[in-house]
């Protein structure tokens, strides 16, 4: 079951936006929080060459970028932990000294999952770009990694796009065993030129997922298109029972799925809520709860 999580926290955006994820799932789920703030202390305090007579200068400057660093830390797991006492759910916070990618793989131990948000900025005393802190995670964390697009609408539904290998049964069984879609039915979905292998395969997931006695909807789809396109063409035609007041809702009012799970060959191990994305590349359209490496995560930032 999902007891814990560890949401690593940079003060940006993206970390925003992946705290707000963490504090509504610790809500929903009864979950603790243990928020991790890093002093990058290995980037600000490198070598470098400097000029003669210099060295006294960096290291003046290395101490103030270190202090105001160390200031920023302490604001943003402060405001973590007041908004996640608001919000009624168990929040821990640390900070650490370090690099953030060893520092997150290392406290990932005690928790269930990571998340982090899609773009990473853990150096952000020392330069304004992404850095690599994402595909250093994704490649080495000993837990299933939540990716956080900078917002996340709001939707309801579980949708899991399923096909097949090693990769995918890893995916529906974690998000399964982590009890992620909290009883709502979820929809499974493979995509497949040929038909009877798409049945074949949507089928195994089914098989898992009865024997689970999980709530499910099976829907083999024939399509030569892109799977991500055929996805996010899918994912907003969705539509509840009813629209709040016990009336059905029309088919012109459609509600996008919360969750979106891919598991495929290769791909990893994705899954959770729903972000709609301008990229061909199913991957990148749908990754969001990811546990294996995958071939794209030299960028730390191309997922969402």
């Amino acid at each position: 079951m999902f007891r814990s999580a560890l949401v690593a926290l940079d003060g940006s955006a993206y970390s925003e936006s992946a705290a707000d994820l963490a504090i509504g799932w610790a809500g929903r789920y009864g979950v603790s929080l243990l928020g991790l703030g890093i002093l990058d202390a290995p980037t600000i305090e490198r070598a470098e060459p400097v000029s003669l007579g210099a060295g006294a200068y960096k290291k003046a400057r290395d101490e103030a970028r270190l202090a105001n660093a160390h200031r920023r830390v302490a604001d943003f797991l402060a405001d973590f932990r007041a908004r996640g006492q608001a919000a009624g759910v168990a929040v821990e916070v640390l900070e650490d000294i370090g690099d953030p990618a060893a520092r997150i793989l290392r406290e990932a131990q005690r928790c269930d999952v990571v998340i982090l948000g899609r773009e990473t900025h853990f150096h952000f005393e020392t330069q304004d770009q992404p850095d690599e802190t994402l595909a250093q995670v994704l490649r080495g964390s000993p837990r299933p990694v939540v990716v956080v697009p900078r917002s996340v609408p709001e939707g309801q539904g579980v949708l899991l796009a399923y096909g097949g290998g090693r990769e995918a049964a890893h995916t529906l069984q974690t998000f399964q065993l982590l009890g992620l879609a909290a009883g709502e039915a979820i929809e499974v979905v493979t995509i497949h030129r040929d038909g009877a292998e798409a049945e074949a395969l949507v089928n195994l997931a089914g098989e898992y997922l009865a024997a689970q006695g999980a709530p499910h909807r099976l829907h083999p789809i024939v399509s030569v298109a892109p799977p991500a396109d055929v996805l996010l063409e899918r994912v907003p035609v969705r539509t509840p029972p009813s629209a709040g007041d016990g009336r059905p809702r029309p088919p012109s009012a459609p509600r996008p799925l919360r969750h979106l799970g891919y598991a495929r060959r290769h791909a990893g191990m994705p899954g959770s809520r729903f972000h709609r994305c301008l990229s061909g590349d199913v991957t990148r359209a749908s990754r969001f709860f990811s546990r294996a490496p995958h071939p794209g995560a030299r960028q730390a930032h191309p997922y969402w």
